[in-house]
């Protein structure tokens, strides 16, 4: 079984993103997606995003995809801006200070990491290409 979301636009800001995320969500529910899989991959979803909304240059293209394919959904997001790999360039919170004492940035790549069983980034002509996998598993 193989079914597929796309969502494409010519920027992505803060006002495309509730109903981005509102048709994916749908799309989860549509296709029955277990609940704890389905917030994992909308969490994903809003993370990734804001972090495009708030580092990529303004005005640039975004596409989302997800694919569910049997056992996993493949989730992709693509952006034009600068070049920036989460995996290595995001900084590394440090959990172990307290919110007013910890520096900003990093805790949404963690997440992602967290909530995703793969991940993975290129950097593909002018796009930057972030793919995650996240396991449907069974019960």
């Amino acid at each position: 079984m193989s079914e597929i979301f796309c969502y494409d636009m010519d920027s992505l800001t803060k006002e495309k993103l509730p109903p981005l995320s509102e048709a994916f969500s749908g799309y989860l529910r549509s296709l029955a997606v277990p609940a704890k899989v389905r917030m994992s991959a909308e969490i994903m979803l809003e993370e990734v995003s804001e972090n495009i909304i708030g580092h990529a240059a303004p005005h640039r293209s975004f596409s989302f995809r997800c694919e569910l394919k049997n056992d996993r959904l493949e989730i992709e997001f693509r952006d034009n801006g600068n070049e920036f790999n989460p995996l290595k360039d995001a900084p590394v919170p440090d959990t172990g200070l307290s919110a007013e004492d910890r520096k900003i940035g990093g805790l949404g790549i963690m997440l992602v990491r967290k909530f995703s069983d793969s991940i993975s980034y290129n950097r593909e002509g002018d796009e930057n290409v972030l793919y995650l996998i996240k396991k449907i598993e069974d019960g």
